[in-house]
Formats: C-alpha cells, structure tokens, sequence
C-alpha cells in the first residue's frame, strides 16, 4: 500500500487551533501518531509512504518501509509560510503516482482491467480549510473550489479524471466551527474517500486510531480503512432488467492486491480491435473513467463452470446494497455482469463475470471469466458428449474469433490448463495479443514515465540532502533543547535581507531574542530523534 501525506503548509496553519497547538503542529502529531501504530504493525513490509506540502508543490518520492524515519524527520522541518495552493499541489501529487503506476505497468490500456494490477493508495489531506490560491495570468487569486489541473504525464489523455481507480482521498478538516462552510469535501467525495471535520488534537488522534484499527465510538471513520486494499467500481443495474426508470450508481470495492490471481480482465468500454490511426496518422483512444462502470442484471442466473476452468474470485464490500439483496437469493444463484460498449456490435456488451452469493461462507463474490463466458462454458460441456463433440470445437473456434483480441492471451493460457489446446484455431496466431497500434503508444509512454520518475528522484535526493543537513546542524548544535537560530548569520541592517529571506530571518530574530535553556523536567520530553543527538556530540 502507499499513503501520501498531504499537509496544508498555507500562513493560516500557524494560527493557534487546540491544546496549545497550531493547526500545522497538529498536523504533525497526527502522522506521527499513524506512524506509532505503523511500527506496531506486522502487515507493513510492502507499504511506501510520501509526504507533501504546498511549498511550490514540493513532493518527495515513495519511500519504502526502512526508510519511513526519513520521512518523520522531514514533517519536523514543516513550516507554515506557503499560500494555499491546494489545486496545483494535488496536480503535482497525482502526476506523480501516475507515472509511477504507469512505469509498473499497472495501467494495461487495451487490455482490460484487472484489479490485481493495482496499488492501494490513502492519501490524508490535513487541512485547515482555508480558501485557495490559484493563479491567474500573473496574479494569485482565492477561490472557495479546488480546481486540479490537467495532468501533464505521458499518456495522461488515457483517462478522464487525474485520478486512478486504486486512489482514495481523505480528508481531515481541522475547523472548530459548529457547522462549517466551504467545498473542502468534494475532492474526498468524488475520489470515493470521506471526510472528517476535526474539532480538536484528541479527536485527531482519536481519528487516526479508527483509521489504522477501531477503537473509539462516535470517532470517525467508523470501520478502519488502512487495511483495505482493492479497487472501486461504480455498479449500475441493467437497463434490460431495471424496469423503474434510471437506476442510481453504487460504488463497490473489490478487494484485491498485488497477489491476487489474475487470469481475467474487466473489458474495456470499447472495441479495442476497431482502433487505428486516423488520415492525419493520429492514434485516438477513447479515454477511460477512473472507476469502471458495470452493469448488472436481477436475473437468477445459473453458470456451471467446467471442472479445472480458471476463473478469479474476489471478495466485495459486504455492506452494499446489491449484496444484501443478492445474499437474499437462493444458492448458486448469480447476477450476470457487463461492460456497456465492449464488444463490436457497440450495445450492451456480453457478459463477462457474475456476482454469485455462497450458502457456505455467508458471503457475496464478484467472479471474473472469460468474456461471453456462457457460450464458451456451454461448448466446453458439449465436448464431454461425443455426439456433439465436433460441433462443440467449431463453436469454440466460432468463440475465440469473437471475443476482443485482448482476451487471446488469456484464453490460451486456460486452453493450455485444461488440455483443449488443439481446439485452437489455426486461422488465429498466438501474436498479436492485444491491439499493436494501441500497444506501441502505451510503451511509448511508459518509457517516458521511467524518464520522468529518474528525473523526480535526481531533483528530490538533492533536495533531501539538504533537509538532512539542516536537520543534522540542529541537533549538533542544540543537543539540550537550546534554541539557537538556524542561519549562518543575524543581517545587522534589516534592508540586506532580501524579500524572500524575510519570514526566515524573523524567525531567527525570534529565536535569538527568546533564547533559553530547557530545564531538567523539560528534558525527559524529548523526542527519540533529539534524544539521540548525543552521538553527534564531541568526545570529552
């Protein structure tokens, strides 16, 4: 899993919000307080971790579990001196991972979608709620939306939205206002995520013990989120069965990782064999949604499925409504599955997996098939009847000519499992396996992806080494808790200091003006960071 930590660095977070704390202190016990229960945690081996402010959109690069402690020391030197760039901060964040889906190839454009091609991504946003900035032409103006701007990574014209479907928004809203106003949520709302209005620092930690493991009543959210790893669909009931009118759209998550099976896909909304350059020689393909749309039927559907036939089974949000109602059904009952648009006639589509209710385990499954499933399972069942033997093998051949060539690869490799290998057809070769037009573009573009994701870390390391020596000469030279200013030097003539040293240098003057010894009760609160500053310290 990755989280990414987004922290609203504006002026407004160095108000005073609760328990002597300021918004931005705040913010900074809250993912320190993640990471306590992070550390505790045996499930986090895999898990990346990215934090990011509004600081010219500044964001660091994934890193893994051993490295996390760098990240910590990197939310100790936030400061709040930032506009309110929420919008361009979030384009920045989004840009980001999508280049690192796409230079792992979790992206599979033209060939279908498979929920095991994915990395669960909670993004916490910390956030005071203040108005943002945004430019315009030359100046910077406030604005109560977040507007996030066009993606400007290699083959961000793949999707419509800047987001992915394995990508959750939540956000924290530290406001102290009974009934606040503003259009902070709807960014958590559109990415399927949710919000918190957040009234003090014990409701903070509150919060993040609920996210990581529930514990706390009346404490959003009220089941924990950090351990859900999937994708989200948007489930539509059929037209052919929804007899009142427009049926309203239900998001599901199919829970799934890095180690789910993947034989199957989810067929993409369009022809895939159909694409082709245009007369300028110009590739057009159709853009996606970032949560697939798929529609199903309330029909008692009943599929055999061959004996040693491969199929995916995943396990679904138990607390939907199309699973309470399904888990009303009878066993083996099923509801068929499709994808409007996805085969060449253009119209509903066929079929290509079922939600299936099991008597046996109390639970509902989404299962993942070959595409028009009931014609080839059909054909297959035939062949065990030697009567029909020779007509079941023209209708498989009839079948694997029908489906989208991205379905190809798939299909021979569960042809191979269950031994039907030679009912194959000859006029059918094993390559192309997916649209070759499509597949040359979408390599291009990971290449591209690669490059960029090489460039962000060059730009970051440096950075970081930076940050790492400020942070280093602050422990040097303050190991018992002194403040002492952390520039070089005190300007003498206030008109030296050049306009963008001007918050710094205040900052020092501060320091240096309340300059102070911490006594010896203050001394046992030091964080283990500073505590371990002795070894930086010159032998006796």
């Amino acid at each position: 899993m990755i989280f990414v930590f987004v922290v609203d660095t504006s002026a407004s977070m160095n108000r005073s919000f609760s328990g002597n704390l300021s918004y931005l202190e705040s913010a900074k016990s809250g993912i320190e307080h993640f990471f306590k229960w992070e550390h505790s945690s045996s499930n986090r081996m895999n898990n990346k971790y990215m934090l990011v402010t509004y600081e010219d959109q500044c964001y660091k690069t994934l890193l893994d579990t051993d490295n996390d402690q760098v990240l910590l020391q990197e939310v100790k030197l936030l400061q709040a001196t930032d506009l309110s760039t929420a919008g361009a901060t979030f384009g920045t964040v989004l840009e980001y991972l999508d280049a690192y889906r796409r230079s792992n190839s979790f992206d599979t454009i033209g060939r279908g979608r498979y929920p095991a091609d994915s990395e669960t991504t909670t993004i916490f946003w910390f956030t005071d709620g203040s108005n943002f900035s945004e430019k315009s032409g030359d100046k910077w103006v406030l604005s109560d939306e977040l507007h996030i701007p066009r993606l400007q990574t290699p083959g961000q014209e793949f999707y419509h939205e800047p987001f992915r479907w394995d990508q959750r928004l939540f956000t924290l809203w530290m406001t102290q206002a009974v009934h606040p106003e503003s259009k902070v949520p709807q960014m958590s709302t559109v990415m399927r995520g949710e919000w918190w209005q957040i009234p003090n620092v014990k409701y903070l930690m509150q919060c993040i013990d609920n996210c990581m493991h529930y514990k706390h009543a009346n404490v959003h959210p009220f089941a924990p989120i950090c351990n859900a790893e999937g994708v989200l669909v948007n489930m539509i009931e059929s037209p052919v069965t929804a007899t009142n009118g427009p049926a309203p759209v239900q998001t599901l998550m199919i829970y799934s990782n890095k180690s789910s099976t993947h034989h199957f896909p989810i067929p993409e909304a369009y022809w895939v064999d159909a694409i082709a350059p245009g007369p300028s020689n110009i590739l057009t393909i159709p853009p996606r949604s970032a949560h697939p749309t798929i529609l199903y039927t309330k029909r008692d559907d009943i599929y055999p499925i061959p004996e040693g036939f491969p199929v995916d089974r995943f396990s679904i949000d138990q607390k939907s409504e199309i699973v309470q109602e399904l888990m009303k059904q009878k066993e083996k009952i099923s509801w068929t599955l499709f994808v409007q648009f996805s085969n060449a006639a253009q119209d509903f589509g066929a079929p290509f997996g079922t939600l299936k209710y099991s008597e046996s385990s109390k639970t509902v499954s989404m299962y993942l098939m070959p595409y028009n499933f009931p014609l080839l399972f059909a054909a297959i069942l035939e062949l065990r009847k030697r009567s029909l033997a020779a007509a079941a093998a023209q209708n498989i051949a009839d079948y694997v000519r029908s489906v989208p060539i991205y379905y190809r690869e798939p299909l021979r490799r569960a042809f191979a499992q269950i031994n039907i290998m030679n009912l194959w057809p000859t006029d059918i070769p094993a390559l192309p396996t997916a649209n070759p037009h499509i597949d040359k573009y979408y390599m291009e573009t990971v290449q591209k992806s690669t490059i960029m994701m090489a460039a962000v870390h060059k730009r970051v390391i440096a950075s970081r080494a930076t940050d790492h020596e400020l942070l280093r000469k602050r422990s040097a030279a303050n190991p018992l808790g002194v403040a002492a200013s952390l520039s070089p030097m005190l300007f003498e003539n206030v008109f030296d200091i050049p306009r963008e040293a001007l918050i710094p240098a205040l900052t020092d003057l501060r320091n240096a003006l309340r300059k102070t010894v911490l006594g010896p009760s203050k001394r046992q609160r030091l964080s283990v960071l500073e505590e371990g500053a002795y070894l930086n310290l010159p032998p006796p």
